[in-house]
């Protein structure tokens, strides 16, 4: 959670992970691939899902959450996602989105001119919800993990190992 992102999106259940495409120079990109897995369904865990958003105003231009991810597959058990991320969908397609596969799905940043891509949690973590003290702890310490996400690949190795690693996907830029 950059400092320079204070209350661009005021929720205090939730926490954002943040990817940027890189549009300009030698380093410009179409788009992204994020190949996860939705968690299982948790009672403390309200919400995962992403947003494609432009980053200058902070406008939701396309989303996508855990049960369109999912499909038809049980929420009991995590479930295989590729997610392709571009402006139009012959972009997602020049990326490997295939539209006859039933874990490929698009999200459209439809021309912002600072697209960013957000992974959204929402967190119950505390007793008067209903949770019991162990599953408080489970929030929190998903609530820790994703508290340590820097951007680099050194620390996403380093911090999502085992039942850890379906939280924060990997990005394949195309």
């Amino acid at each position: 959670r950059p400092s320079s992102l204070g209350g661009m999106f005021v929720n205090s259940n939730a926490m954002y992970v943040l990817a940027l495409l890189p549009e300009e120079g030698r380093h410009a990109k179409r788009g992204m691939r994020v190949e996860g897995a939705v968690p299982k369904d948790e009672k403390w865990r309200a919400f995962f899902g992403f947003m494609a958003v432009e980053y200058t105003t902070t406008a939701t231009v396309g989303s996508i959450i855990d049960t369109q991810l999912r499909g038809k597959r049980s929420s009991a058990s995590e479930a295989k996602y590729v997610l392709h991320v571009a402006h139009t969908v012959e972009d997602a397609k020049a990326g490997g989105y295939d539209p006859t596969r039933s874990d490929h799905h698009v999200l459209l940043w439809k021309g912002c001119k600072q697209p960013v891509l957000v992974l959204r949690f929402l967190h119950f973590f505390c007793e008067r919800e209903g949770l019991s003290s162990t599953e408080v702890q489970a929030a929190r310490e998903e609530r820790r993990v994703l508290s340590l996400m820097d951007g680099t690949r050194a620390t996403h190795s380093a911090h999502m190992n085992g039942g850890s690693a379906v939280l924060v996907p990997s990005i394949t830029y195309f």
